[in-house]
């Protein structure tokens, strides 16, 4: 099975099975505008909350806490991933997923006291590290290996979606609105995705070997899907106990597994993303950029993440993960260096006036060269590098760095234009970013046209039978 290369392939053209499993995809992954709608929540609805026409009276400490709640409450979710997705399975847990967003959104729209955002804040942020966790791998596991990367960026293109709608709907309607919105989102997943097969992966890690083969079929579309699922039996049958920290610490492939991820979900945030998403506004105004209203350059910068990643979807399967990296991660340093050189001439006195565009320009800039490679290739990998047995355990370990050195970016950026200026913080986010480019290089592997026992045999250092 294979892609014809003659020309840029695109949907209309794909097999039936690469269609199949596009739209396999696509309804695992709709709960992620939801998500993504919730990401990017507190930017247009806290000035709401903070209006005379609030229907939620808040201060400014709840101000905080609102922003703040949501990644904070991601790690928490570390232990019951893991028991979901390898008790219940892949599917079923998707399926939750989305009942409990529908709470989630349902809470946040007929909200009357802070509490109740709190608690909703609180819950969907713990679903976001689920979330992060169970999609990739299903997708991953359903995915014939010549489109995993495309199907893989689907989910991002439903995130980014998610911060457009959000940030153009919740200030111009009533507060309940992106929650009606959201749930309506997570309703139809459900109705699409309950006729969606299992991984077969879990089935057969399950040792429900006839179900696994049967979902393999639907899935590739065919009935001869021997050599396909040998590979898969391959993969599940070296241990049938559960997945250890034992193992996750000295299996070869997991600790390289562990270092690539690591290395690279730190350098997403010090690259700079949580902190200009989250602070977007902000950065221009120090810089003497505002030449476009608050929610309109939200916009924009969400608009050119989604046409970024969009773009990434026809090339990620083509030029491979390292290209993608590499040249995302020396496009972002250049964009961050020219915020850098910007806010030091203005920190040292020099007169910025004819320039006071060049900030807009990198922030939009840099929209487009992180989400190309660096905001997308990480999250394909952490589903592609980890083994079948320690997948669950990896992926949500994570999920949670993830949100948790957002975090901590943001509270590094905070403090550091506390005690020095702004082009500090670019400066070291701009070492950062080229550093990413050497670790590629050095240390990233190309999981590009591999199956998933491949991709573990590289990580050995075994060479393949085949």
């Amino acid at each position: 099975m294979h892609l014809n290369h003659e020309n840029n392939k695109h949907f209309f053209t794909l097999k039936p099975a690469f269609l199949f499993q596009i739209f396999a995809a696509v309804s695992a992954s709709l709960v992620l505008i939801s998500d993504g709608m919730q990401y990017g929540w507190s930017s247009p609805v806290i000035p709401i909350l903070e209006s005379n026409n609030t229907p939620v009276k808040i201060n400014a400490d709840d101000s905080a806490w609102l922003e703040t709640t949501f990644l904070l409450s991601g790690p928490l979710a570390l232990v019951v991933t893991p028991i979901l997705v390898d008790r219940i399975g892949r599917h079923t847990t998707v399926l939750l997923i989305s009942c409990i967003s529908i709470i989630g959104w349902v809470l946040i729209g007929v909200a009357t006291r802070i509490e109740m955002l709190y608690v909703a804040r609180f819950l969907l942020g713990a679903l976001s590290d689920i979330i992060y966790t169970t999609i990739p791998m299903y997708i991953s596991e359903i995915a014939d290996k010549e489109i995993r990367g495309l199907l893989n960026t689907i989910l991002y293109v439903m995130i980014y979606s998610g911060f457009i709608i959000i940030y153009a709907v919740a200030p111009s309607s009533r507060f309940y609105v992106p929650s009606i919105v959201s749930a309506g989102i997570s309703l139809l997943q459900i109705i699409l995705f309950w006729f969606m097969p299992e991984s077969p992966y879990f089935l057969a890690k399950k040792q429900r070997y006839d179900s696994a083969l049967k979902s393999l079929k639907r899935l590739r579309v065919k009935d001869n899907c021997d050599t396909e699922f040998e590979e898969i039996l391959n993969s599940t049958q070296t241990s049938k106990t559960q997945s250890s920290i034992k193992e996750a610490i000295f299996k070869k492939s997991t600790r390289k597994a562990f270092a690539c991820v690591t290395t690279l979900v730190i350098a997403q945030h010090f690259c700079g993303f949580s902190v200009i998403v989250m602070n977007l506004f902000t950065i221009l105004e120090k810089a003497g950029s505002i030449y476009l209203d608050s929610n309109t350059t939200q916009i924009l910068f969400a608009s050119l993440m989604l046409a970024a990643t969009c773009a990434s979807c026809n090339v990620i399967d083509k030029f491979g993960r390292r290209v993608l990296l590499i040249v995302s991660c020396t496009l972002t340093g250049i964009n961050l260096l020219g915020l850098a050189v910007y806010f030091h001439a203005k920190f040292l006195g020099f007169s910025v006036a004819y320039f006071s565009w060049l900030p807009l320009v990198c922030i939009m800039l840099y929209a487009v060269t992180f989400n190309v490679g660096l905001g997308l290739v990480p999250k394909i990998l952490i589903s592609e590098l980890y083994s079948i047995r320690v997948k669950a355990i990896g992926m949500a370990l994570a999920g949670g760095m993830f949100e948790l050195f957002g975090s901590f970016s943001i509270i590094f950026y905070k403090y550091t234009i506390r005690v020095c200026d702004v082009y500090v913080v670019f400066y070291i986010f701009t070492i950062i970013t080229f550093a990413t480019v050497v670790f590629t290089v050095l240390a990233i592997p190309e999981t590009k046209g591999k199956s998933l026992e491949e991709i573990q045999i590289m990580l050995e250092g075994r060479k393949s039978n085949t």
